[in-house]
């Protein structure tokens, strides 16, 4: 079978599912200035995640910043009420992080399906899902800007539960959930 042949079946066998392409097989624009304008803060995450190392990239309470190769300084600005937390559950190995940075941070567990419930104080259900953890490790969880949300994390016959906050400043990458 032709390569392009492989591309398609593959591409259709994941369309089909309802599953998102492998990266190796999604099409995605150069690394660009250009590709950053008119887009919102979720399509600047997804350009952030597939150009990894090539662009450098960090998401704060705030807003994605990108620096491209030749200097050039974009800040795309989250929305209003929410913030985005980048989550890297662990077995074994995690590294020290505060700022989810997409073209460097790698965390130890790459596809793997994570049951994820992140509560309010007062048990408001945020979040009640399966998410696949990334090709660098991570969930990305967009919250409600303000809040001290109760995470846990469930993979496997193992669980983590840890105490975020979504307050201005705060962590956007938590590298602390150690599923026991």
């Amino acid at each position: 079978m032709s390569r392009i042949a492989f591309a398609l079946c593959t591409a259709l066998a994941f369309s089909v599912a309802g599953l998102p392409l492998p990266a190796q097989e999604q099409q995605t624009e150069a690394p660009s200035p250009r590709a950053l304008e008119a887009i919102d803060a979720r399509q600047a995450m997804a350009l952030a995640d597939a150009w990894g190392s090539q662009v450098q990239s960090e998401v704060t309470t705030r807003g994605i910043n990108f620096v491209f190769p030749n200097g050039f300084r974009r800040l795309i600005a989250l929305p209003p009420g929410q913030v985005l937390v980048a989550v890297a559950p662990y077995r074994n190995e995690t590294h020290p992080c505060d700022t989810h940075t997409m073209s460097s941070c790698q965390g130890e567990l790459v596809g793997v399906p994570v049951e994820v419930l992140a509560r309010t104080a007062d048990g408001t259900e945020l979040i009640h899902e399966t998410m696949t953890t990334l090709a660098n490790g991570f969930i990305e969880l967009w919250l409600p800007r303000d809040l001290e949300v109760r995470l846990t994390l469930r993979a496997d016959s193992l669980a983590a539960e840890e105490v975020l906050s979504t307050a201005d400043g705060a962590r956007t990458c938590v590298t602390t959930m150690r599923l026991q």
